[in-house]
């Protein structure tokens, strides 16, 4: 039918996430501007979170629920963002919270300008109660700017350009045309944000920003955030910086997205190597294994990587013997 609104379509992977399913879904079903559409994608979990999402929502009919072998949150998310049938598209976590009000914002924000293509907002981190009377410092996730742009590469390169560029999908809601022109999914590998989102950006024309903090994200013990790095980590790693070195050669860029680009490069590459060092790794695969000697010999004429990799091992162990000495905070 003609003239009728965008539709908003969410879409979230689930695995072995049984105590906190039901509260991410429903703080996303419970906006005061629901989503027209939500794709669950159980990948493959082992526990009761598939039996789950099917008792509470297999039978409301804007949700749609996939249940796939497990392929990891990459895989998962192209399987629903293929599945989902909405011009747009938010990308949604299966163990965090959703403040109410970012689909009616992102709605007035859309009505205001109809050839948005990106909606930006802000989040902050919570603990989980198995995290309570942990020292650890929360990581905050503000954009501390509030406006439109022109494109998501003019905001990609002001973020970055004063050390606030945040590349989790999490964060924004895309128009869908853009990245299905571009033929832009996920990799099946770690850190696959870092990668898909400065390629998302780039192709993304106007840009909203709200600095309000719409999503909350859990912290929670073995997550993929809070657990240890293993070789698979820095096998995403590599293959972002791979996909960032070979964005380096498009044809058309603008000389300060290139600049961009070259310091994601180098701070995917600095990650790599405080999982390295930081995690006790000794790479196996000859491929991370050249990785990682390419990192080092980079480091020697880049000081900027050199404090990042050479300098994390003493920071690591100052870390330690301080966490060491301090008395665990009891539990409120």
């Amino acid at each position: 039918m003609p003239n009728q609104p965008p539709r908003l379509s969410v879409v979230i992977p689930a695995y072995n996430v049984e105590k906190y399913v039901k509260v991410a879904v429903d703080s996303v079903i419970g906006q005061s501007s629901p989503a027209d559409e939500i794709v669950i994608v159980d990948d493959g979990s082992t526990d009761r979170t598939g039996e789950i999402v099917e008792e509470l929502y297999g039978g409301l009919p804007h949700i749609r629920i996939i249940h796939t072998k497990n392929g990891g949150l990459g895989t998962a998310r192209n399987i629903g963002t293929a599945a989902a049938t909405g011009d747009f598209i938010y990308h949604f976590d299966s163990d965090d919270i959703l403040a109410d009000g970012l689909f009616a914002d992102f709605r007035a924000t859309l009505a205001a300008h109809p050839d948005l293509d990106l909606f930006c907002f802000s989040a902050r981190s919570f603990l989980d109660g198995d995290m309570q009377g942990r020292s650890r410092a929360l990581t905050q996730y503000r954009q501390r700017t509030e406006g439109l742009f022109a494109s998501g590469e003019d905001f990609l390169n002001f973020q970055v350009g004063r050390n606030n560029y945040r590349p989790t999908s999490w964060l924004h809601i895309h128009r869908r045309a853009v990245s299905d022109r571009h033929h832009l999914e996920f990799l099946p590998s770690m850190h696959e944000d870092e990668e898909h989102t400065p390629r998302l950006f780039i192709r993304c024309g106007r840009t909203f920003v709200r600095d309000k903090e719409y999503f909350l994200r859990r912290v929670r013990a073995h997550s993929l955030m809070t657990s240890r790095k293993s070789e698979w980590n820095v096998n995403g790693y590599y293959r972002t910086a791979q996909s960032l070195e070979a964005l380096l050669q498009a044809e058309g860029l603008k000389p300060e997205t290139y600049r961009s680009l070259r310091k994601l490069v180098v701070r995917v590459q600095g990650n790599a190597m405080i999982a390295i060092r930081g995690d006790g790794l000794t790479l196996t695969d000859p491929a991370l294994q050249q990785f990682q000697a390419d990192i080092q010999r980079g480091a020697l004429t880049n000081a900027k990587l050199f404090l990042l990799t050479f300098c994390y091992s003493g920071f690591l162990a100052a870390k330690t013997v301080k966490d060491a000495l301090r008395p665990a905070r009891p539990a409120r």
